[in-house]
């Protein structure tokens, strides 16, 4: 978890919290932890779908998809 050592927040004029200043380590270590949430929704999105291509035998090796690819690029 990414902790912050302090923490400045911008208010309205009303001292009500809307945003919040962070250093640039702490905003990329931010980055990082969302693209690898999106990394992980998007697996698990496609998961089920693969599997079910798998077992119904729609799929193909790498090497099976390598050569189709040659041979449609001549």
């Amino acid at each position: 978890m990414l902790a912050l050592k302090r923490n400045k927040y911008i208010t309205d004029s009303n001292g009500k919290c809307v945003g919040v200043l962070v250093d640039v380590t702490t905003y990329k270590k931010f980055l990082k932890a969302v693209e690898e949430l999106e990394d992980i929704k998007s697996y698990d999105r496609v998961k089920n779908k693969v599997k079910v291509e798998i077992k119904s035998g729609k799929s193909e090796t790498l090497q099976e998809y390598l050569v189709k690819r040659r041979k449609k690029n001549k």
